[in-house]
């Protein structure tokens, strides 16, 4: 069976990526026998470029070709593990994982835990809500809307981190210390919700 690569980048949405100190890209690689596709998430490599350049020769050297099972994947990841990657080929690997996981689930016609084991360990799984990306402002009365949007929705855990004035050469303790204050005030505004850093 031929594999093919697909590569999918989405364009920060929020225009935040540079306040955040990261590539804003949401980079997404997917890989198809034709008729199923599997994804994976490559997000935040530090170098887009390079992990994209990265998952294609993975890909063209270690699975393009190859017959997919369990198997293959366990020795894709034997092999990654055992060259030491740095962030942006480990998140290649990652991205690469998670898409090859996928396609052998759809190709089984199964969810992707059924590879792992018969039955379900849990019947419920705890999510929380990221609210970086849909601030507009970064201000507090932009937090505490969001934060009640989310209070609304029903979720009991949220994730922020409100520290886009910390920099590798500033003084970061004092450069976090309103994202603390923002975080402070969060706690006290909504306390049936929890922060998750």
């Amino acid at each position: 069976m031929r594999l093919e690569l697909k590569v999918l980048i989405q364009p920060d949405p929020d225009g935040h990526g540079a306040a955040l100190a990261l590539v804003g890209d949401w980079v997404f690689f997917g890989i198809t026998d034709g008729t199923h596709t599997g994804w994976g998430e490559a997000t935040h490599s530090g170098d887009d470029k390079r992990c994209v350049t990265i998952a294609r020769e993975l890909f063209h050297d270690c699975i393009g070709q190859g017959q997919l099972s369990r198997e293959s994947i366990r020795a894709f990841e034997t092999k990654m593990r055992a060259g030491r990657p740095d962030l942006v080929t480990a998140t290649a690997c990652s991205a690469l994982n998670q898409a090859l996981y996928e396609l052998l689930a759809r190709q089984d016609g199964v969810p992707v835990w059924r590879l792992f084991a018969d039955q379900p360990k849990r019947d419920r799984i705890p999510v929380y809500v990221t609210i970086n990306r849909v601030l507009k402002s970064r201000t507090l009365d932009d937090y505490v809307a969001t934060l009640a949007k989310v209070q609304e929705l029903g979720f009991s855990d949220y994730k922020c981190a409100p520290f886009e004035k910390v920099t590798s050469a500033g003084d970061q303790l004092s450069e976090c210390r309103p994202g603390l204050a923002i975080l402070h005030d969060l706690g006290r505004r909504f306390p049936g919700l929890r922060l998750r850093v």
